[in-house]
């Protein structure tokens, strides 16, 4: 009976190591783990990059693609950070 028990456990933990082999080995390569076992799945060529630019009202760094044009040629995050740097501005 304890040789049984030694053998499903050493079948268990060979299983277990080979299963952490395959899976690190297809995050290598960035392939998705094989069919059955879990984990984040790409439906599509991976994102373009973007240049992030600094708000000119608060400093966040902002994608190009979802800034605010201002009137000297500014970029702004939110209307709110375009409306404070009009104001700002205007003051001056």
């Amino acid at each position: 009976m304890a040789r049984l028990v030694e053998l499903i456990s050493l079948v268990y933990l060979l299983w277990f190591c080979l299963d952490g082999v395959t899976r690190m080995l297809a995050a290598r390569r960035g392939a998705a783990p094989p069919s059955g076992q879990g984990g984040p799945r790409s439906s599509g060529p991976p994102p373009a990059t973007e240049t992030l630019v600094p708000c000119a009202g608060c400093g966040v760094y902002v994608p190009s693609s979802r800034t605010l044009g201002g009137s000297g040629g500014e970029v702004f995050c939110s209307e709110t950070c375009r409306s404070r740097g009009s104001h700002a501005a205007a003051k001056n």
